[in-house]
C-alpha cells in the first residue's frame, strides 16, 4: 500500500515499451534508429534500447547532456540543435573522447562564427552536421516547423563550402527532420495529401542537397525522419539512419496515425483529491 503523499509516480509498462521498440525496428525496415533523448528522459531506458538490435546512437537535446552521456559510456551522439553554451563547448574541446563521439549541429555561418567567438579560432576540430529545413513550401505557404535557414540546395552548398574552408570544423553529417510528416497525425484526407506531397518533394530535394554537400565533405551521417515517418523516410536509400524517441513511450499525439498502433508505455500516477459531482 502506498499513501497519497508518496505520489506522483512515473510508471513504465515494460512489455509495452519493448513491444514499441520492436515495432519501431519493424517500421524502419533495416535502417538503424538513433534514440532521441529529448523524448526519453531516462538514461537506463536509453542504455537498454541501444542494446537492442536495430538501434544505434543517441540524438541529444543539449551539448551539456551530450557531454554527460559520453561520460556514461555512450560514444555516438548527434546533437539535434545548435548550441550557445560556452561551458559545454569548452568541456567538449578539452576532451578528445567527447570530440570523437559528439557531432554538433550548425545551420549557418553565424553558427560557426559564434563557436569560434566562444572558443577562439584555433580550437581543436569539432565534428559538425548541417540542419536542413525539411518543411514543405507551396508558394508563400510554409508547412512544417521553421527549423533552419538552410532549405534550398544552394543554401546547403554555401554552408558546406564555408565549413570546408574554415579551420576547426569537420563536416560529417546532415539532418532532415520532416516535422510535417513525422509529427502530424493522420486526421483528415487533406493532412494525408499534404504528407504524401511533402514526402515526394523531400525525396527529390534530399538527394540534391546530399549531392551538393558531398562535393565538400564525405558524409558519415545522413539522418532523417521521426517516430511518425519511419516507413516513409526510411524508404529513401540515401538515408543512413532514422531517429525515434517518443515512439518508445507513445504519448497521445500518436493515437491518430494510420501506419502503426498506439501502445502507451509511460504513465503519470496522480492523487484523486475530489469528486465534485
Amino acid at each position: 500500500d502506498v499513501c497519497s503523499s508518496d505520489l506522483p509516480f512515473a510508471v513504465i509498462d515494460d512489455p509495452a515499451l519493448w513491444a514499441n521498440a520492436d515495432d519501431l525496428v519493424r517500421r524502419a525496415a533495416g535502417v538503424p534508429i538513433r534514440v532521441a533523448s529529448k523524448s526519453v528522459r531516462v538514461r537506463s531506458i536509453i542504455d537498454r534500447t541501444l542494446a537492442r538490435e536495430g538501434f544505434a546512437g543517441v540524438m541529444t537535446y543539449s551539448l551539456a547532456e551530450s557531454n554527460w552521456l559520453v561520460d556514461h559510456g555512450i560514444d555516438d551522439i548527434l546533437l539535434a540543435y545548435p548550441t550557445t553554451s560556452a561551458s559545454a563547448l569548452k568541456d567538449l574541446v578539452a576532451d578528445d573522447r567527447k570530440r570523437a563521439a559528439i557531432t554538433v549541429m550548425v545551420d549557418s555561418v553565424e553558427s560557426l562564427d559564434h563557436l569560434d567567438h566562444l572558443l577562439g579560432a584555433d580550437h581543436p576540430a569539432i565534428r559538425v552536421a548541417i540542419d536542413v529545413d525539411s518543411s514543405l513550401r507551396i508558394g508563400p505557404a510554409h508547412l512544417g516547423v521553421r527549423r533552419s535557414p538552410v532549405h534550398e540546395v544552394g543554401d546547403a552548398s554555401v554552408l558546406a563550402n564555408a565549413i570546408e574552408e574554415r579551420k576547426g570544423f569537420e563536416l560529417v553529417g546532415v539532418m532532415f527532420y520532416d516535422a510535417q510528416i513525422a509529427g502530424l497525425p493522420d486526421s483528415s484526407a487533406a493532412v494525408r495529401l499534404v504528407k504524401k506531397r511533402s514526402a515526394a518533394e523531400l525525396l527529390e530535394r534530399r538527394s540534391k542537397v546530399i549531392a551538393a554537400i558531398n562535393e565538400h565533405a564525405k558524409l558519415e551521417i545522413i539522418n532523417a525522419g521521426g517516430t511518425g515517418s519511419l516507413e516513409v523516410t526510411g524508404a529513401d536509400p540515401a538515408i543512413t539512419e532514422l531517429t525515434a524517441g517518443s515512439g518508445l513511450f507513445v504519448p497521445t499525439l500518436f493515437d491518430g496515425y494510420d501506419a502503426f498502433e498506439a501502445r502507451p508505455a509511460a504513465y503519470f500516477v496522480l492523487s484523486v483529491v475530489r469528486k465534485p459531482a
